[in-house]
């Protein structure tokens, strides 16, 4: 899942389960459940890819907490 929070800002979430509750081209909101993680690829658990990308390249998600 992608979401774009400004024209040079978006959140990528990657390895979550399929069953999305929000549908491609929705409105999100603060505090809004996105998804659920997964078990996906050759891990031992559960677990959420997240990542951040700024003016087109990723960064560093930490300066984003």
């Amino acid at each position: 899942m992608i979401i774009a929070h400004a024209a040079n800002l978006d959140t990528w979430y990657a390895h979550m389960k399929p069953n999305c509750p929000v549908a491609t081209g929705g409105v999100v909101h603060a505090g809004q459940v996105i998804g659920h993680e997964g078990n996906t690829g050759h891990s031992t658990g559960a677990h959420l890819h997240w990542a951040v990308r700024f003016n087109g390249n990723f960064v560093n998600p930490r300066l984003f907490l």
